[in-house]
């Protein structure tokens, strides 16, 4: 309307003399219609809205700058609708176990990240007859490889540009989570005696994203190009392998070749043809750019014993949808990316169950014979690879790149949700990949159900609603509605709302549900989200809870290993401390393990935790290497001052001698944490030796840095 008014205005103007009637009344028409927009945009059904941000995206983003912010009404829909007491609540799954996978703890690992590599420009997300940016002949060496790799034919990136993608990759996080949580993919292989070296983009340097940067963090080796020297990446990474031919490592090669400007040989320009017409240019030369790394892998002799991963961070616009770039929208083109892995002895095959990049760690780690780490967002894949019994279809989240535009992915059922517009879309990405039928129905059952998966990912997008009265008081109905004997699946969505709201009145029916409930996996869930937010309130209900599992040891054992898996904040520190002393002269190491897990993340007194854990020490020359690597990292948190200490640092001394580097680590920080002048002295041999671990070498000079901090160099 208003574009009509103003082309009407400029077409006449050249008749009309400025201060005329005439002009004065085109003003007014103009003020007229960009005051009645909002009102005339929000009074149109949700259909015709989606419609019209759907097919033009230079509307859309003209509305989600001129309208004022409109009270979203997300949420108030969702409780509205919401059965409270369909199905029943069950346990959150914490991956903590590997998955018992063929696999090898002597494998090497390549992770390759294209950057802006979508789906469809390979097989098997690439259509039969190809694109105008993407053909069957013009990547050879990739469509022979992925066809002996397990490739995921619909895997998804949780973010829309590599800042907010990459860390979701590396730390097994959603979008919507702070950047620096989890533990990234680095200090994972570390940990697991794997040397993590790689070759990457400048755009990991340390001053340009911290989050980023953040993401190399336990690297021995990291070597930067910039974008005109895209062609050293690859002789690099195999210089790199060349050189740990001999030990174990993980590899990490960030390729920018397909990103804007695109590099074929040099930096393309305008003289290299349109973006469409570059981007197939550069297709082609990272297609020769990853058969020279795979070559170079098998002449190096590392083929057969060597993971391949190859993986796009997110997709690219190329026309669809009206633009011509990534970050802004969450179509298929800008999330779904190519996903394949090759694994030494495996034959391969096609994957059709939904994935997600949050998936790509916990799967190595799972494939080095570890178990993921508590906290992961994502899930091992290898059960998928086997052909093992699957869990039920499961969400994926996704965020554009200013998190504007959230949604969620279920299956082939995709939820996209435009925030400040108020349009939400639905497709059908497997019958209709384009995304140009939109089968949004507001009181449509999958529309609810998917509603309130996409609330659930990210409560933080109620907060606004929950502010309202209405909606707090739909908040408040719906919790008094539970059963806690038995309550539905709604609970967690609603517990969560709580954490994102936590009002003492909410706050206290949820303590209520707590106390009344017998279902461990009730607890576990409001312990999860709740006890940061309303410590004093849940700080006795937990102790409790376990005094009472005191006189049933398997019993209690499992729900410490349940609280250790989803990194519960402290409670209870004196019940605590004295359980693990208790454990400390009975059951065995294994029993050990669940407690020492809790206090993991925990703040530890050394009056309190100091004496158990001198205790557990006592015993290093029985323990296993994992049991002893959990005890002397709690060892290292201990703070203050307490007798039990001299015992602490006298164990980690004699286990500097340890076999195991990772144990030695873990020794050296404890004495870097409770140790003296003397101990600096004494780590000084494992600072230096060239013959020594590098992890130890590291460990050992920081915690000599610590030592002598404000001190003369010893």
């Amino acid at each position: 309307t208003i574009a009509a008014v103003l082309a009407a205005s400029h077409t006449l103007g050249r008749w009309w003399r400025p201060g005329t009637r005439w002009t004065r009344i085109m003003s007014l028409v103009c003020g007229t219609a960009c005051v009645a927009a909002p009102a005339v945009w929000f009074g149109m059904s949700p259909n015709t809205r989606s419609a019209l941000v759907l097919r033009s995206p230079v509307a859309r983003d003209w509305l989600a700058t001129v309208l004022p912010a409109w009270p979203p009404t997300l949420l108030h829909e969702v409780l509205a609708t919401l059965d409270v007491g369909a199905g029943r609540y069950t346990v959150e799954q914490v991956q903590s176990e590997a998955s018992g996978a063929r696999r090898s703890r002597n494998w090497n690992v390549v992770l390759v990240v294209a950057d802006t590599l979508r789906a469809d420009a390979l097989a098997p997300g690439r259509p039969a007859g190809g694109t105008a940016f993407s053909q069957p002949g013009d990547t050879p060496r990739l469509d022979a490889w992925m066809e002996r790799t397990y490739r995921f034919s619909h895997a998804y990136a949780a973010a829309t540009e590599t800042r907010r993608a990459m860390p979701t990759m590396f730390r097994s996080i959603e979008a919507s989570d702070d950047p620096f949580a989890g533990v990234p993919l680095g200090s994972r292989m570390e940990s697991l005696g794997v040397e993590p070296v790689g070759v990457v983009h400048r755009y990991f340097s340390p001053g340009k994203f911290p989050s980023i940067a953040a993401l190399l963090d336990g690297f021995s080796e990291i070597r930067a190009y910039e974008t005109r020297a895209t062609a050293t990446a690859i002789p690099q990474a195999l210089e790199i392998a060349a050189s740990l031919a001999d030990r174990q490592f993980f590899l990490f090669v960030h390729l920018y070749t397909v990103h804007v400007p695109g590099f074929a040989g040099r930096v393309l320009g305008r003289r290299d043809g349109s973006r469409i017409e570059k981007y197939r240019t550069a297709l082609r030369y990272l297609d020769g750019q990853f058969g020279a790394l795979v070559d170079g892998l098998d002449e190096l002799g590392l083929g057969e014993r060597t993971i391949v991963v190859f993986v796009g961070d997110h997709g690219e616009g190329l026309g669809d949808h009206g633009q011509m770039n990534h970050g802004p929208r969450t179509f298929e083109e800008d999330l779904r990316i190519p996903m394949a892995f090759a694994i030494p002895e495996l034959p391969g095959g096609l994957i059709e169950e939904t994935v997600g990049i949050i998936d790509v760690a916990p799967t190595l780690v799972d494939l080095l014979g570890a178990a993921p780490v508590p906290g992961d967002r994502g899930r091992s894949l290898l059960p998928l690879v086997l052909g093992q019994p699957g869990e039920p279809t499961r969400p994926y989240y996704f965020e554009n790149n200013k998190a504007t535009t959230i949604g969620v992915v279920v299956g082939h059922d995709k939820l996209i949700y435009e925030r400040g517009v108020e349009v939400v879309h639905r497709f059908d990405v497997a019958a209709d990949p384009d995304e140009q039928v939109d089968l949004y129905d507001p009181s449509g059952a999958i529309e609810r159900d998917l509603q309130r998966v996409l609330v659930q990912f990210k409560p933080e997008v109620a907060v606004q609603e929950l502010a309202r009265p209405a909606t707090f008081e739909l908040l408040r109905a719906r919790l008094d509605e539970i059963d806690p004997r038995a309550p539905g699946h709604a609970l967690g969505l609603l517990v969560r709302l709580v954490a994102v709201a936590p009002s003492p009145e909410l706050v206290a029916r949820c303590v209520e549900i707590f106390e009344a409930t017998e279902d461990s996996a009730v607890r576990l869930l409001i312990a999860r989200h709740l006890l940061d937010k309303a410590p004093l309130e849940l700080d006795g209900p937990m102790t409790r809870w376990l005094e009472g599992l005191e006189g049933t040891p398997d019993a209690e054992l499992e729900v410490v290993a349940a609280l250790a898996r989803q990194r519960q904040s402290s409670f209870g520190e004196a019940h605590v401390a004295a359980r693990l002393t208790h454990y400390a002269t009975g059951r065995g190491s294994a029993a050990w393990e669940p407690w020492l897990r809790l206090i993991r993340p925990w703040a530890k007194p050394a009056p309190r935790f100091g004496p158990a854990l001198a205790t557990m020490l006592g015993h290093a020359n029985d323990l296993p290497t994992a049991t002893l690597e959990l005890l002397l990292e709690a060892a290292a948190g201990l703070v203050g001052e307490d007798p039990s200490t001299a015992g602490v640092v006298q164990a980690a001394h004699r286990l500097l001698g340890h076999p195991e580097p990772r144990v030695r680590v873990g020794a050296i920080r404890t004495l870097g944490a409770l140790g003296s002048d003397a101990d600096a002295v004494a780590l000084a041999p494992a600072a230096s030796a060239k013959t020594e671990d590098v992890r130890v070498r590291r460990a050992a000079t920081i915690a000599r840095k610590a030592l002598l901090r404000d001190k003369p160099a010893l």
